[in-house]
């Protein structure tokens, strides 16, 4: 009798924890500046099928990147400028990032480097500002620091 009722609970705590799951995956929507870089189907296919690239992707917009402190300023002489992304092939174009609003920087639309374990810096056009980019490692970290994992 107590063998049944802890498996009838387990069996409905499973079917609440998926319900749960695929709740959470239907109201998951690509930030909208996600659509600077990639193709809306692309998105939806992320949506649908993969949502926690799609939850990271979000979740990168807003964390992976830093505006450089003065200490990065002697080294900017050497560093490469920042430049566009093809949203549809991923490249990098042609066109330099010659400015931008700090307050409202799309990371979609910008062509960088992913370091495993080391930022990556780049200048913005002649501005004097720098930014830079987290480790895939650090970014990974902060992620799973942003879901108690």
């Amino acid at each position: 009798m107590k063998r049944t009722i802890l498996k009838s609970l387990m069996l409905l705590t499973l079917v609440f924890a998926v319900m749960s799951l695929l709740q959470a995956q239907s109201l998951l929507q690509p930030d909208p500046r996600l659509k600077k870089g990639y193709e809306s189907e692309y998105l939806e296919l992320l949506r649908q099928n993969y949502p926690s690239t799609l939850e990271i992707l979000n979740f990168e917009l807003d964390n992976a990147w830093f505006i450089a402190g003065p200490e990065i300023a002697p080294k900017a002489e050497t560093m490469e400028y920042l430049y566009y992304r093809d949203p549809i092939t991923g490249d990098k174009t042609d066109e330099r990032v010659e400015e931008t609003n700090v307050e409202n920087i799309n990371i979609c639309e910008y062509y960088y480097d992913k370091k495993y374990d080391s930022h990556v810096f780049y200048k913005i056009g002649d501005t004097g500002v720098i930014i830079g980019f987290y480790s895939v490692l650090e970014m990974a970290k902060k992620f799973n620091s942003s879901k108690n994992l």
